[in-house]
């Protein structure tokens, strides 16, 4: 999950760095035959640009908390599904807050 992750942040940021490149498209100073034509088309273009990716990132994103917990001396992120997506998952943490608040 964690690379799957990475590899999202990964396209998102490869994406900001290509619109400044994608003023040039817009201008038609492109060749149409060039590796960065195609880079800069979505596939249902031709091109090789994941159709949408921005958006499948933060759909992605709106799924997955990622909690901070304590592993040893580091911290440790794990993902954990937004509150709503998994009833079965909300009541176990659910009871698992409840129990620890009767130790506290």
């Amino acid at each position: 999950m964690k690379e799957f992750r990475l590899l999202l942040n990964s396209f998102t940021g490869l994406t900001q760095t290509l619109e400044s490149f994608i003023t040039l498209k817009k201008k038609n100073e492109l060749n149409p035959n060039g590796r960065l034509f195609s880079l800069l088309h979505p596939v249902k273009e031709g091109g090789l640009l994941p159709t949408k990716i921005n958006s499948i990132i933060n759909e992605f994103d709106n799924l997955i908390i990622w909690k901070v917990v304590s592993g040893g001396p580091s911290k440790i992120e794990i993902p954990e599904p937004q509150r709503g997506i998994d009833g079965e998952f909300d009541r176990a943490n659910d009871r698992v807050d409840e129990i620890k608040a009767e130790l506290e």
